[in-house]
């Protein structure tokens, strides 16, 4: 358990700057980036042999790229996508965090690895991407509590995402959708919940 830790903290050090900058700096650079994706994400989705769980990730991963190019495109569209990774990582993180030091009690009735602790921890770090709202000036609310529910919606779409592709795997009968970055898996175990939330942010902005 250390050493995946360590892996996944190595991996999100080296990697996580790099798609700010990416993100950041916009244009060519963003669109070589989806490019990317889109190779990695269809090298993972022809290696999942149901074939109908296939065509339902390549369908949402279309659209997931989609919503990020477009939300790139907007003025101030690399806030609004700082802001989706933001709750992500937070969301992520929150559940990691719960789950391992407080995790006791399983929802088996939604997956055999999730925990109620989790599901808590996910919500309560979330609601610190606040901050980066208000300092990015991305008020989308006149009501600070419109605005917190905003964020625990956002982190619900997250732990959502993440349960759908847990859910395409058990189907699929795969632990990971590939083994490309150390600590996390394949891009689409790294990027689920990220996947869901972007498409409702660009379909609601």
């Amino acid at each position: 358990m250390t050493n995946n830790f360590l892996l996944r903290f190595l991996s999100a050090l080296i990697i996580g700057p790099l798609i700010i900058l990416i993100i950041y700096f916009g244009g060519n650079y963003f669109n070589l980036f989806l490019i990317f994706l889109l190779i990695l994400g269809l090298f993972e989705i022809l290696m999942v042999k149901n074939k109908k769980v296939s065509l339902l990730i390549f369908l949402i991963f279309i659209l997931f790229l989609y919503s990020c190019y477009q939300l790139r495109s907007l003025p101030n569209g690399d806030s609004h996508l700082f802001l989706i990774i933001i709750i992500t990582w937070l969301s992520d993180t929150g559940g990691y965090i719960f789950g391992k030091f407080f995790g006791k009690k399983k929802i088996n009735f939604i997956s055999p690895n999730k925990t109620y602790a989790g599901f808590i921890g996910s919500i309560i770090l979330s609601f610190t991407s606040f901050f980066y709202i208000n300092f990015a000036n991305l008020k989308f609310f006149a009501s600070i509590i419109l605005n917190f529910t905003f964020i625990l919606i956002a982190s619900i779409l997250v732990i959502l995402g993440d349960l759908l592709f847990s859910y395409f795997k058990r189907e699929s009968n795969i632990k990971d959708f590939s083994n490309f970055i150390p600590g996390h898996g394949g891009l689409f175990d790294r990027i689920d919940g990220m996947i869901v939330l972007t498409i409702i942010y660009y379909l609601f902005n």
